[in-house]
């Protein structure tokens, strides 16, 4: 500092120590300056991660208040689903073809159906079985009105519905309900099925020459018919077995010839009715076996087959399920770049009613079906030649879940789900028909508060 001082003495240097001396105020001011703002800066940060903190806990209280009032809104649901089955118009069907008198009363109408219902439906009527009968619209000569009869219960309205698919007499009876509506609630939430096994196969035929095909069932119906597909493509015959014993006799008991032909084997039957799969144009047909007629058409806009196939095979580019929550086509379309599309479709007008876009191929796959709106795929393990149930999209959840369940030893062509027995029938690529055990667990409701 002496020196400093000395030096600064001499006359030629004192405006040099005062630029020195202004530079190092100004140093000192601005170093001062940015410690004061890197402590805000700090204080600042510190506030955001303690307002941050409190809003992750504000937001997992409000989730787990939401998953309360979510369980408390399915119990709600239920129960109005409940009161709702008692309201008459579940329990009604209407019947064409009943031949009407001029003088026909109410007493004298519910006779003569309870005679026909026995007499061509093989369906007895007991005193409780019908509260009400009454004729629709105005009388004519020339054509019998319609009848809508108030049942006792669902359990007499679904025998009623069913023989009158399985007969072709002079009556028809269907269910009580507008043109374009399911025949059956949309119950989604209700279903909350999960896999936690499979039993061993039964296997109970075999078409040894067919390696693709399909068998199938009809899970609205107590019957024990079976419908059989032989061919894969360019084929319109349908096969009816009244049992898996004619099945094995091969005593076919009806052949039915489709208007078009059928695509692969993602058929289903339900309630005396044949979904199918049409090639050309891609589209859905809805065939009534008791009137051996094509119903309803619908064509698939933009499906695609093409990288909608299952994993070495020339199948899966469209396919149909039925589960406890409805109708199902699943399929890729030109916009989902090979993702499976899954649209929950109207059992009678073939409409959409919703539709799901998953995150799984199909080239992933070796087969799929669908149980309480969830679909499930295999998938084949060449080391032990083994089959697991590997991939599911979860329709209410719009999730993957987490899914590894074997399923044989086997490769299949087709897999189809009977949610009556809770069935998995499938045929193998040897042309083996047989059907595995669904044995599933369903997730419990919180009911707490």
């Amino acid at each position: 500092m002496p020196l400093l001082y000395h030096f600064c003495q001499r006359r030629k240097w004192w405006f040099f120590c005062i630029c020195i001396a202004a530079l190092g105020t100004f140093i000192s001011f601005e170093h001062l300056k940015y410690s004061k703002t890197m402590a805000e800066l700090i204080v600042n940060i510190t506030y955001v991660a303690e307002r941050e903190d409190q809003l992750v806990h504000g937001v997992l209280d409000l989730s787990k208040r939401m998953d309360k009032v979510s369980d408390k809104l399915n119990v709600v649901n239920r129960q109005i689903r409940s009161l709702d089955a008692s309201v008459p118009h579940e329990r009604t069907v209407k019947i064409f073809g009943v031949q009407e008198a001029v003088n026909e009363t109410d007493d004298i109408l519910e006779e003569n159906l309870r005679n026909l219902s026995s007499t061509l439906l093989n369906v007895q009527l007991g005193p409780k079985d019908v509260e009400a009968v009454e004729r629709v619209g105005a009388f004519e000569k020339s054509f019998p009105r319609a009848t809508i009869v108030y049942l006792g219960d669902n359990d007499v309205k679904r025998r009623l519905i069913h023989a009158s698919a399985e007969k072709d007499v002079s009556i028809k009876v269907i269910d009580n309900r507008p043109y374009g509506t399911t025949m059956d609630p949309d119950r989604p939430e209700d279903c909350n099925l999960g896999i936690a096994e499979f039993d061993e196969p039964v296997f109970v035929s075999n078409f040894s020459l067919v390696s693709e095909g399909a068998w199938l069932t009809d899970s609205a119906s107590n019957g024990s018919e079976i419908y059989v597909f032989q061919q894969q493509g360019k084929s319109k015959t349908v096969l009816k077995f009244n049992s898996t014993e004619d099945l094995v006799a091969d005593k076919v008991s009806e052949t039915f010839n489709l208007p078009h032909p059928w695509y692969g084997t993602g058929h289903v039957v339900y309630n005396g009715a044949l979904y199918y799969v049409r090639e050309k144009p891609l589209g859905v047909i809805r065939y009534e076996f008791a009137a051996r007629r094509m119903r309803k058409q619908k064509e698939l806009d933009h499906a695609t087959i093409e990288e909608c196939t299952y994993e070495d095979s020339e199948l899966g580019g469209v396919e149909l399920a039925v589960d406890e929550t409805g109708l199902w086509v699943t399929y890729c379309n030109t916009e989902s770049h090979g993702n499976i599309v899954l649209t929950r479709l109207d059992l009678f007008s073939l409409e959409n009613r919703r539709t799901y876009h998953s995150t799984l191929h199909r080239n992933w796959l070796m087969q799929s079906f669908i149980a309480c709106g969830v679909y499930y795929g295999f998938r084949s393990f060449s080391r032990d030649n083994s089959v697991v149930v590997k991939y599911a999209f979860n329709s209410h959840t719009f999730k993957v879940d987490q899914v590894s369940e074997k399923f044989g030893n086997f490769s299949i062509s087709q897999a189809n789900f009977d949610s009556r027995t809770k069935r998995i029938y499938f045929w193998t690529t040897e042309g083996r028909l047989g059907y595995s055990q669904l044995n599933y667990k369903m997730a419990a409701i919180n009911d707490d508060s």
